[in-house]
């Protein structure tokens, strides 16, 4: 017969022999579950950078077409922007863009003949824009204006805005400006905007009439203009 006490030592080393073999088991059992959610991951965030790389170029498509519309008309009239739009399928063919819009860099001299001329403007809308005024109130050196905006239908508080009157937009478009290439701004909230929901502008820049593809120097006296895309930032 075994002795008790050599039964005891037995029943601890097989007790200790278990233990060790779970924690074993416990570790290469984690690894692997570690693994797994470090592929699916990494599996993940490739799929999230190609649908981001696709979602951009969709964006560049957009406003490459707007570009090459000012381009090759070098009055384009508000009219003609809405038809633009529009016929090309632009919102409906991108549905993260919500708006399309051109921003007119106005000097501070040119203001009160820049809103006269707006208010005038006949050519889409019979009546004009009689109360038109660029807006926040305020005197600036200058200003970046959304004049042209599709659909215009719940967007009304953007018309006339000067998006450099605001530190995330204004950065946006000087740095288009600066590079002479696309830029995106960072997340804003739209004025006309009641939610919470974030948008961000996507544009490239203009000089005159003709959209450039060379950086310019920077502060360089032309009369700049922006085409750009509203993006939903819900998208993402």
């Amino acid at each position: 017969m075994t002795p008790p006490k050599q039964i005891n030592i037995l029943a601890l080393v097989i007790l200790a022999c278990g233990l060790m073999l779970s924690v074993m088991m416990w570790r290469y059992t984690s690894r692997i579950v570690v693994e797994d959610y470090r592929k699916d991951f990494d599996f993940q965030a490739i799929q999230a950078e190609d649908a981001l790389k696709r979602r951009i170029q969709s964006f560049s498509e957009v406003l490459t077409g707007l570009q090459s519309v000012f381009v090759l008309d070098q009055h384009l009239s508000r009219a003609e922007f809405r038809r633009v739009v529009f016929h090309n399928g632009f919102l409906d063919r991108y549905p993260g863009i919500t708006v399309a819009g051109y921003i007119q860099a106005v000097p501070a001299a040119d203001k009160t003949a820049f809103e006269q001329q707006v208010r005038q403007d006949r050519r889409l809308d019979p009546v004009g824009y009689p109360h038109f005024a660029i807006k926040p109130e305020g005197e600036r050196a200058e200003y970046f204006v959304i004049t042209y905006l599709e659909p215009m239908a719940g967007n009304e508080k953007a018309f006339g805005l000067d998006v450099g009157s605001e530190s995330v937009r204004r950065e946006g478009a000087e740095r288009a400006r600066d590079t002479g290439e696309p830029a995106a701004t960072g997340g804003i909230t739209l004025v006309q905007e009641n939610g919470s929901q974030k948008a961000f502008f996507f544009m490239p820049p203009c000089t005159g009439s003709v959209c450039r593809s060379r950086p310019s120097s920077k502060g360089a006296r032309h009369s700049w203009a922006w085409p750009i895309s509203v993006c939903a930032w819900a998208i993402w």
